[in-house]
């Protein structure tokens, strides 16, 4: 029970280092290529989506090395991390647009695949104690918003006086998380699904890896998973240059998408109560419904001291939405290929769902843009609303209820602790 209750925290630990990362630059990132570098919308998007493809490209790489070769996730972890805090730090001293673009895409291709690979080795570690991955997910929230408002707040605010001169130093920072991550990663414990022979993964070389794509109701939810992915981009692109448009200081608006994670923690405490109750599609729906509810109140135009309150909305979109789908995805596959499942995941959202949103919403962001530097965010913000309106359409559609249920017999033992089985959790 206390070598669990160690195991637990050190992941929670590896969640919180792992996602600290992005919540160092995430929430300014757009705004700092935009305002600070003073990129283009289109350049921006060019950024933000180009650069994606290194994920997409570096995923597919390690997915088929650890399935061919049984390098474990935390060797590869380990590697990943190191070359993502070199080029970190390289990024922070680029300014123009060409150097900026191929060190992005560099550090992408390092830091794109850490995300399954990181999910991998918490489902792997949990074994069939799957139901607590909200808890140890609330280390990445945690973990977020403590360098989004050290950074923002304290380093930018109280430090350096809201200089913008000093928003590069954020990668600084995520240099830091990447090391940290490399020293807990190398404390986790081998899991026991890591163990497989060299026979084994020479039986089905092509397999491990891609076999779980046949499955049509994991196909569907992917569908799902990458389309919201893709309208969840517009939320990172837009989020900052909209607050900063509104009148919000620079140095405040990290702090402030923070708020965000604030209500993840709460969603997160209460997801797998939720799932018990209404099941996996419905909870998938009901963030659905909040992304559009958000994306929706941006376009009407609160004021300026009720804009906090449609952040507040993220936290359930990530919980409900994006965790429940990878829960979901991770209930209905076979344990040997786990670490793959979780890295293509990775690269539909964190890759191809990424490319795709920021070069749509940089072209939508120039397309709304009068004399080339008032945005016209009501428009802007329609876009994503309507399009996650077609995606329920579409998941309600896909995921039907009574097909799910006659079909996902094997896979209704996973959940036995919570007292019902995966088929009645839909």
């Amino acid at each position: 029970m206390k070598k669990s209750g160690n195991l637990m925290v050190l992941l929670f630990f590896v969640s919180f280092s792992q996602t600290a990362i992005f919540g160092c630059f995430n929430p300014i990132f757009s705004m700092y290529l935009k305002d600070y570098l003073n990129f283009s919308g289109r350049e921006t998007g060019l950024v933000m989506g180009i650069s994606v493809l290194a994920s997409i490209i570096s995923t597919l790489l390690i997915a088929g090395i650890t399935a061919r070769t049984g390098v474990g996730n935390r060797r590869m972890l380990i590697i990943l991390h190191s070359m993502a805090a070199v080029t970190a730090l390289v990024f922070s001293s680029q300014n123009t647009f060409v150097p900026v673009l191929i060190v992005y895409f560099m550090y992408n291709f390092a830091i794109g695949p850490t995300i399954g690979l990181i999910n991998g080795l918490i489902f792997s570690s949990l074994g069939d104690k799957r139901k607590s991955y909200g808890r140890v997910r609330l280390g990445g929230t945690a973990g977020w918003i403590t360098s989004g408002w050290f950074f923002g707040f304290f380093y930018m605010r109280l430090m350096h006086a809201g200089n913008t001169d000093y928003l590069s130093h954020a990668y600084y920072f995520a240099a830091f998380f990447s090391v940290l991550v490399i020293i807990l990663v190398g404390l986790v414990p081998k899991p026991e699904s890591e163990i497989i022979t060299r026979r084994e993964l020479s039986d089905k070389p092509g397999k491990l890896s891609l076999s779980w794509l046949a499955d049509a109701k994991v196909r569907s939810v992917l569908i799902v998973f990458l389309l919201a992915g893709m309208i969840d981009v517009f939320y990172y692109f837009g989020a900052g240059p909209y607050l900063k448009h509104r009148g919000y200081a620079e140095a405040d608006i990290s702090p402030l998408l923070a708020l965000g994670q604030v209500t993840e923690i709460i969603a997160l405490f209460f997801l797998e109560r939720i799932i018990k109750k209404i099941g996996y599609k419905r909870t998938i729906l009901a963030g659905l419904l909040m992304q559009v509810m958000r994306y929706v109140l941006f376009s009407v135009g609160l004021p300026f001291h009720a804009l906090p309150l449609i952040v507040l909305f993220h936290g359930p979109v990530i919980a409900f939405l994006y965790m429940t789908s990878t829960m979901m995805i991770d209930a209905l596959v076979d344990d040997k290929i786990r670490n793959s499942v979780h890295q293509i995941i990775s690269m539909l959202w964190i890759g191809l769902a990424s490319f795709t949103g920021n070069i749509i919403a940089g072209f939508s962001m120039d397309l709304f843009t009068a004399d080339g530097k008032d945005v016209n965010y009501t428009f802007f913000w329609i876009i994503p609303a309507g399009v996650t309106g077609a995606v329920i359409f579409l998941m309600l559609i896909l995921v039907k209820r009574e097909k799910v249920l006659s079909s996902i017999a094997c896979a209704s033992s996973v959940d036995a602790d919570l007292g019902l089985t995966i088929r009645e959790k839909y």
